[in-house]
C-alpha cells in the first residue's frame, strides 16, 4: 500500500499494521501541534478517529486532585493552547504553573478548561456531529463512555458503529522516576499506587480489559500492575538503547522502542524473549520495516 505525500495529516499519529497479507493504516491519536509532545485529548478528535475506523486509541494518562484518571500528556496545562470556558468561576485556581498542574486540579476544575487555541492553521475547532465542540479535558471513564455512545449512534454507519464497539485502548501511565509529583500519589515503587488502582478500577468498571494495553516508560508502574493483576496486557516503552530480554519478567508482552534506537540484535533479543515489537516514531525513511509501528 502506498500513501501519497501530504495524504496523512502531519499532526496525527498512525499505526501501520501488516498481518496475514493485509496492510492497514490506523489513526491512533491527534497531536494539536506537530513536533510538540504535549497534546490535548478531546472528544472532537476522538470522534474523527472513530469515523476513520481506527483499531486503537492511544491515550496518555495523568491523575487529578480528586483521584480520577485524566487523559492528558503533560503534567501541566498549557495556557497557549487552553483557556477558561465562558462563565468560569471567578476564583479559578489556575494562575501559575503549579496551579496548572493536573495533579493540583479536581475534575470539576478541569471541566472549566477549554483547549481550542491550536496554533496550527491546518487544524480547527469546528463542531462534529456527536462531540459538538467539546474541546475539554476528560477522564478515562468519560472517554470510554463516549466511545460507547458512538458505537450506538444512529447517525453513524453500521461499519463505523461496529468498529467503535471493539476499538482498543492503548493507555500510557505518565509516571516518571525523576518526577514523582507529576502523579503525586505516594507511590512506593513496588506496589500499585492510587493512580494504578483507579486505572484498573475504571478498566473493570467498563469491562474493557480485553481491549486495553497499559504501557509506560516507568517499568515500576508496569511491574506493580502485573503484581496486582496479571491479566492486564502490558507494554514497555524505551527511548535509548535497551536490552528487552528482561521485559517479559516484568509482565510485559510488548516492547515499544524508539525506532532510532532499535537494532537487529535488540530485535532478536526481544523475539527470543517472546515479545511483540511495536516501535514508535517510525518514518518511512528507515532502512528496515517493522510489521507494526507507531509513527508521526
Amino acid at each position: 500500500m502506498q500513501i501519497e505525500p501530504g495524504s496523512v495529516g502531519r499532526s496525527e499519529e498512525w499505526v501501520l499494521s501488516h498481518q496475514d497479507g493485509v496492510t492497514k493504516l490506523i489513526l491512533t491519536h491527534s497531536l494539536p501541534d506537530p513536533g510538540v509532545e504535549d497534546w490535548a485529548e478531546y472528544f472532537g478528535g476522538l470522534y474523527r478517529g472513530c469515523t476513520l475506523f481506527v483499531a486503537t486509541l492511544e491515550l496518555d494518562l495523568h491523575f487529578s486532585a480528586d483521584g480520577e484518571v485524566i487523559v492528558w500528556h503533560d503534567p501541566v496545562i498549557d495556557p497557549e493552547k487552553c483557556g477558561l470556558r465562558a462563565g468560569a468561576p471567578p476564583d479559578d485556581p489556575a494562575t501559575s504553573k503549579d496551579a496548572l498542574a493536573v495533579r493540583a486540579l479536581t475534575t470539576d476544575q478541569l471541566r472549566w478548561i477549554r483547549c481550542d487555541r491550536n496554533p496550527d492553521p491546518d487544524q480547527d475547532s469546528n463542531p462534529t456531529a456527536l462531540a459538538g465542540d467539546d474541546y475539554g479535558i476528560v477522564t478515562f471513564g468519560a472517554l470510554i463512555e463516549f466511545v460507547a455512545q458512538y458505537a450506538s449512534a444512529e447517525v453513524k454507519s453500521v461499519s463505523q458503529r461496529e468498529g467503535a464497539a471493539v476499538v482498543a485502548f492503548n493507555a500510557e501511565t505518565k509516571r516518571k522516576v525523576g518526577d514523582p509529583e507529576a502523579i503525586g500519589d505516594s507511590f512506593d515503587g513496588k506496589n500499585v499506587g492510587l493512580f494504578e488502582i483507579r486505572l484498573l478500577a475504571v478498566i473493570d468498571e467498563f469491562g474493557i480489559r480485553d481491549r486495553v494495553t497499559v504501557q509506560s516508560f516507568d517499568f515500576r508502574s508496569l511491574q506493580a500492575i502485573h503484581r496486582s493483576d496479571s491479566g492486564i496486557r502490558l507494554a514497555t516503552l524505551t527511548a535509548g538503547d535497551a536490552n528487552p530480554a528482561g521485559h517479559a519478567a516484568l509482565g510485559a508482552s510488548i516492547w515499544s522502542p524508539k525506532v532510532s534506537s532499535i537494532s537487529e540484535r535488540r530485535m532478536a533479543e526481544a523475539r527470543e524473549a517472546g515479545l511483540l515489537i511495536i516501535p514508535w516514531a517510525y518514518r518511512a525513511t528507515a532502512a528496515w520495516h517493522p510489521g507494526r509501528c507507531h509513527t508521526d
